[in-house]
């Protein structure tokens, strides 16, 4: 049986493949046939006419010789590196940069610092944080790692682009939920009865968070087209019929996935282990243990969801103050309808989780009912 589910899983992984593979979505809205960005090592600065406006922040510009990869660049090339308020990347001799290469066929080609290249950074910070994983948690951290690939997978490769080219984002932000819990489950915790809980609890937790969503759209006059980024949005709805109404419910369920699974691997992992220590605990006994826990649990959790929300609209909320916008202004704006709609949604899946958690954990493993 277990032979059997893991072929099914590793089918639906394939068949998530050929789904992105086969998906038309994306580049619709900009041709970038003429443009590559390429790396380029900083040579020599020529000439160097920047000033800092506002603490390292320069605006100018630069003159800059530079070294391009690639067999066709077999030349140093001269690069004039403009430096604004919007975008600024001043550079020395021997920086490592991005060059946006636009070569239209006929016309002269156009370079510009596109921005450092992080690559190698970026790496260096992966292995070392791949080896503080291994080096603490061993074979569980590694499969930690193998399973939140899994689930980067699905997102990209069958929520995003399903999501993009049409289907409803409340039913692919479910389904995604569910997936996601299901491989990272499994590959953590094989086929036992916590990976039942979890895989239960997760999907009857967001199934419940996509009935509040609901609600409270509904009830805030909600219909997708609040978000900041509408207009960017709305170009796309128009090439691919893309749903806008749904989308804010998408933002919650993968920001609160992670938080969900904690919830629910942490109470139901306890529990597992009272009924081990205490064979003879009933299932009202378990139930109100978990209940007791999970209130524990839901008080740092909601911290720390609502201050992420509140994080990612800082800056707006601190442009709102500069232009003397008004408590009732605020309060009413579509900035605060929209935050307030994903804090209170993705918190209240939590919330909702402790008691089903409970339940199912105590029905598993009430009266010796271990189950692996």
């Amino acid at each position: 049986m277990k032979r059997i589910c893991n072929v099914i899983l590793v089918l639906i992984l394939v068949g998530i493949f050929f789904f992105w593979n086969g998906s038309e979505y994306g580049d619709t809205r900009v041709n970038h046939e003429t443009i590559t960005f390429v790396r380029a090592k900083v040579l020599k600065v020529l000439e160097d006419h920047r000033e800092e406006k506002y603490p390292n922040l320069y605006v100018g510009s630069q003159r800059i010789l530079v070294e391009m990869e690639g067999e066709k660049y077999t030349e140093p090339l001269e690069i004039v590196n403009i430096l604004s308020t919007e975008s600024s990347v001043p550079v020395e001799a021997g920086d490592r940069i991005i060059v946006t290469a636009d070569e239209p066929e006929g016309i002269e080609p156009y370079y510009t610092v596109y921005n450092y290249d992080r690559s190698m950074p970026l790496v260096l910070i992966l292995i070392l944080f791949l080896t503080l994983l291994y080096l603490v948690g061993r074979k569980q951290g590694m499969l930690s790692i193998l399973a939140l690939l899994v689930s980067v997978y699905i997102i990209f490769c069958l929520m995003i682009p399903a999501i993009y080219m049409g289907a409803s984002p409340i039913l692919m932000a479910v389904l995604t939920c569910i997936l996601c819990s299901v491989y990272s489950t499994l590959i953590l915790y094989g086929y036992t009865t916590l990976s039942k809980i979890n895989l239960l609890a997760v999907t009857g937790a967001f199934l419940v968070g996509a009935g509040i969503f609901l609600f409270v759209s509904r009830l805030l006059h909600l219909s997708g087209y609040q978000m900041t980024d509408v207009e960017g949005l709305l170009l796309i709805a128009d090439d691919t019929g893309m749903q806008l109404t749904g989308l804010l419910f998408v933002g919650v369920a993968v920001a609160a996935y992670g938080a969900a699974k904690d919830v629910s691997v942490s109470i139901s992992s306890a529990l597992e282990e009272i009924a081990e220590v205490d064979p003879n605990a009933d299932r009202h006994s378990l139930f109100m243990a978990g209940m007791r826990m999970g209130r524990n649990i839901i008080g740092t959790m909601v911290d720390t969801l609502f201050f992420a929300f509140l994080g990612g609209s800082l800056t707006t909320i601190l442009i709102y103050i500069s232009y003397g916008v008004g408590p009732r202004q605020i309060i009413n704006s579509n900035l605060l309808a929209v935050e307030f709609t994903m804090s209170i949604v993705s918190t209240a899946v939590l919330i909702v989780l402790v008691p089903i958690t409970s339940y199912i954990s105590a029905r598993y493993y009430g009266n010796k009912n271990i189950l692996h």
